[in-house]
């Protein structure tokens, strides 16, 4: 698995940059919470268009994939923007109490996040 520059700007783009001008420019028209949800779901397309593409769940786009989901979920319930907003913070937390736990394992989960990144993935199969 290869991981061009290129690649990496698409991706900065496409779930960065996109989202956050897709809010911005929806901010004025209708509520905050409507469009934070559609910002939030550009990265949710792009993780379905690369599961679908590669026919294989990647650790990485799992836990992107469930962390907007569940903040749109809990916002909607809750009916505030600020959960949307607030959900890099209790996602990070959780993220690191697992990324805790997975130094456990054998190969701890840091590992397959590398994996996605890296160039040249023989370099962390001769382990």
């Amino acid at each position: 698995m290869k991981t061009s520059k290129v690649e990496v700007i698409v991706s900065v783009l496409i779930n960065i940059v996109l989202p956050y001008l897709i809010y911005t420019i929806l901010k004025t028209h209708i509520t905050s919470i409507i469009a934070l949800s559609l910002a939030a779901c550009v990265p949710l397309v792009d993780t379905l268009y690369h599961l679908i593409k590669d026919k294989k769940l990647d650790t990485f786009s799992s836990f992107i994939f469930l962390g907007i989901v569940l903040s749109i979920v809990a916002a909607w319930i809750a009916g505030d923007e600020r959960f949307i907003l607030l959900r890099e913070s209790y996602v990070t937390g959780i993220m690191g109490l697992v990324f805790l736990l997975s130094l456990l394992t054998p190969k701890p989960l840091i590992y397959y996040f590398a994996m996605r990144f890296i160039s040249n993935k023989s370099v962390m199969t001769k382990r």
